[in-house]
């Protein structure tokens, strides 16, 4: 699927805003509430998730369209040879939100 830059870009840049707070980040779920325990719903206030779960919850909210996130997914796989997921739950947050926003930086020179 085929999305322009401006929407790939916008989406990253929703998901690094809402995960640059810890708080706001998790390992080893999609997404969990603001206690730490399951939680399946995205779009609540203030849960945490992972960087697959941001670029959904941004995806969801700025284009109503989820296929964006799997078209970052499968971009992300193909630039760093490993998923998003397995590199969000081997990473500490201030290594994902950095590469994060390396991700942003190469979208938004090839796209």
């Amino acid at each position: 699927m085929y999305f322009p830059k401006e929407i790939l870009v916008s989406t990253i840049d929703h998901a690094i805003e809402y995960i640059e707070d810890p708080e706001h980040w998790t390992q080893g779920s999609l997404v969990r509430s603001a206690d730490d325990s399951y939680c399946a719903d995205l779009e609540k206030p203030n849960v945490k998730v992972c960087a697959l779960g941001s670029f959904m919850r941004s995806a969801r909210k700025l284009h109503c369209d989820v296929r964006v996130a799997d078209t970052l997914a499968i971009r992300w796989e193909m630039q760093y040879g490993v998923s998003i997921s397995r590199f969000n739950d081997t990473n500490d947050h201030n290594i994902v939100v950095a590469k994060l926003r390396e991700f942003r930086e190469a979208t938004r020179i090839v796209s």
